[in-house]
């Protein structure tokens, strides 16, 4: 708990998700509706059996009403739970965790990703200022992650690398 609070920075969250987006939708571009599968996450916790349903369909695969009977681990937000199922809880989180500013800033460096991922804009009132003040605290931010993830990293060079190609797409 302590490690990711630490480690947590809006842009730097942001950026993870929009690269991993962006990759998603292009490599679906690229290998075709056969070969890559988009399911959002909200829809999988709407309608946790129907998605499943069809995802297992999309794979040629039986679907099988056990498969939707797995514990909870590793969540940052709650304790482990060997009550099984899929939560709807974590898919409404954000509007009472994150503040308006934070919504702000995420819509403005996830921009048109978020809406090519089926996203609704929210009108926040985020200045550009409080933006522009989030992008300057963020090599602070980068150095205090990395310090809290040194020991699950590895070479700090190469993992700060491998982000950063991901986020710009090189």
């Amino acid at each position: 708990e302590q490690r990711a609070k630490l480690s947590y920075n809006v842009i730097i969250s942001t950026l993870l998700w929009k690269a991993a987006a962006k990759a998603s939708i292009a490599g679906r571009r690229k290998h075709g509706e056969d070969c890559v599968k988009l399911v959002r996450y909200e829809e999988v916790v709407a309608h946790p059996e129907a998605a499943l349903m069809d995802i297992c369909a999309w794979l040629g695969i039986d679907y099988q009403a056990g498969v939707l009977d797995i514990p909870m681990l590793n969540s940052s937000f709650s304790q482990f739970s060997d009550k099984a199922g899929i939560s709807s809880e974590a898919a409404e989180r954000w509007k009472t965790t994150l503040s308006n500013r934070e919504i702000g800033i995420i819509q403005s460096v996830a921009g048109r990703t978020l809406t090519d991922s089926g996203y609704a804009e929210i009108d926040d009132g985020t200045s550009r200022l409080a933006v522009l003040t989030e992008w300057v605290k963020l090599p602070g931010a980068m150095a205090r992650a990395v310090l809290a993830n040194r020991e699950r990293m590895g070479n700090v060079f190469t993992y700060a690398w491998q982000r950063l190609r991901a986020v710009v797409g090189v």
